[in-house]
């Protein structure tokens, strides 16, 4: 399931972010996947930004989530992937009060 979900918020990135924004700066250093798992971690475990001991300097992954938040990736794969679930059957309407993206 994580894979799944790993898979959509990097459709949603694609989607949700303009192709001349997502050309514009460096090149990212690591895939997107690598991205996603860190924040995923952070969220997670709920340690601070500068705590983290990965390749990159920490701001690099700040900066992704805060770009990511405001242009609302994880709202929108939030609510794609509830939609899918609830369409298939999967999911009652009281299901849904305790469901969170990133697990």
């Amino acid at each position: 399931m994580k894979d799944i979900v790993k898979s959509l918020i990097k459709l949603v990135i694609k989607t949700t972010i303009p192709p001349d924004i997502r050309k514009r700066g460096r090149r990212h250093k690591e895939p997107i996947d690598h991205y996603i798992e860190v924040i995923d971690y952070v969220l997670r475990t709920g340690i601070q930004w500068n705590q983290l001991h990965e390749k990159l300097h920490f701001t690099t992954y700040h900066k992704k989530f805060i770009l990511w938040s405001r242009r609302k990736v994880f709202q929108n794969t939030y609510t794609i992937l509830l939609k899918l679930l609830k369409a298939q059957k999967y999911l009652t309407d009281s299901d849904l009060l305790f469901i969170s993206i990133l697990q």
